[in-house]
């Protein structure tokens, strides 16, 4: 299942919101790689979450969508970790 939300760039809200929000269920984290998050990856997989993090080539994307912003690309970032399209 995937869900939308804003929330500042700071590693402890979003640690927050998933110890609050799934407490009980598994989570996997995807993001574009670029400079420094990696940082992330290491604070995600040291909290026990998964996280993928992938190049910006390997994300699949319909040919049809010429929209490009944060919101378009995160939910296509989701469908992709969902259906497994993309790889470390």
């Amino acid at each position: 299942m995937i869900y939308e939300t804003s929330m500042p760039a700071d590693y402890g809200v979003l640690r927050n919101y998933f110890m609050n929000k799934y407490s009980d269920g598994s989570i996997r984290v995807m993001y574009v790689a670029g400079f420094p998050w990696f940082e992330l990856h290491d604070k995600l997989v040291a909290d026990g979450w998964q996280c993928v993090v992938t190049s910006p080539h390997t994300v699949t994307q319909e040919k049809c969508n010429k929209m490009k912003n944060d919101r378009v690309d995160s939910r296509l970032l989701a469908k992709n970790n969902e259906n497994g399209d993309c790889h470390s």
